[in-house]
């Protein structure tokens, strides 16, 4: 019989503060009920080339998920995945700005 998940739970983190061996983070439950929650992970469940974006206020995914494995033992495991923000070329924001402006200025003939 193969491994099948029964259950997953995601959160949204950010980093709050960042030591030698770990970081601590603020996590808001994605799509479950549940509480804020604050706690401390290790930096070896961050990937080796993700560790460079450790830093307060960086936000990255945690999911946990209930595997059942072969013999009906449920495992539980966790995945820590930092989010990484786009890069945004100059062309691109003035592009943004532009439309920005000109949304605002049709919008000026509706105020008073």
């Amino acid at each position: 019989m193969p491994e099948r998940v029964t259950g997953m739970q995601r959160w949204e983190g950010q980093v709050l503060g960042v030591e030698v061996d770990y970081f601590t983070a603020e996590l808001v439950p994605l799509d479950h009920e549940g509480p804020t929650v604050h706690a401390d992970f290790d930096r070896s469940l961050v990937a080796e080339s993700d560790r460079e974006l450790l830093a307060p206020g960086a936000p990255f995914y945690c999911n946990v998920r209930t595997v059942i494995g072969d013999g009906g033992q449920p495992i539980r495991t966790s995945t820590l995945a930092m989010r990484r923000l786009g890069i945004w070329s100059q062309q691109v924001l003035d592009e943004a700005l532009r439309a920005a402006r000109e949304r605002a200025q049709a919008l000026e003939r509706f105020s008073d």
